[in-house]
């Protein structure tokens, strides 16, 4: 096996080829589980402050970095949001992508109000809030980690299955 093909055969296999390629690809449960490790490594980062337990900050960190590395290439691997060069997005990608975005706006905006009125009452009762700087900038890459992610979780959905062929 020559070096060209070896490149290729890895190119193939970490879905490199994918990312050039404007074809349109519904990931349906992937962006999920990218939502959850970053949710599940914020959870971990914050669990690491009363606990001091070395192994939740670590796999804490390896989950948030991970989830948002994953979620930014998700987003370009799959459904499109933007043209490819020139080749511009028909009416039925225009419109997913506008109840994607819609609906991932709603939502982040809902969370943020629900945040809010709890940020409020978590200072009246002994709830955890975020007490740390570094507490809240974790908070905030969350957030935008999951506004990258969300449209893309919706607009998988909102697309139909790929045909299967049969030869």
């Amino acid at each position: 096996m020559t070096l060209l093909e070896r490149m290729d055969n890895f190119c193939r296999r970490a879905f490199l080829d994918r990312v050039s390629n404007p074809r349109p690809r519904p990931l349906r449960w992937l962006p999920l589980l990218v939502l959850a490790a970053i949710v599940g490594g914020y959870v971990l980062i914050e669990s690491y402050q009363h606990t001091h337990v070395l192994w939740r900050l670590l796999g804490g960190l390896s989950l948030f970095v991970g989830g948002n590395i994953a979620a930014y290439l998700l987003r370009m691997i799959g459904p499109r949001f933007a043209n490819h060069g020139s080749l511009p997005l028909d009416e039925r990608e225009l419109l997913v992508r506008a109840r994607a975005n819609a609906v991932s706006g709603m939502t982040l905006s809902i969370t943020a109000m629900v945040g809010c009125f709890y940020m409020g009452l978590a200072t009246m009762l002994p709830l955890w809030r975020p007490l740390t700087m570094l507490d809240w900038v974790y908070l905030g890459l969350t957030l935008q980690n999951i506004a990258i992610i969300l449209p893309t979780l919706i607009a998988s959905w909102l697309q139909p299955r790929p045909d299967t062929d049969e030869d």
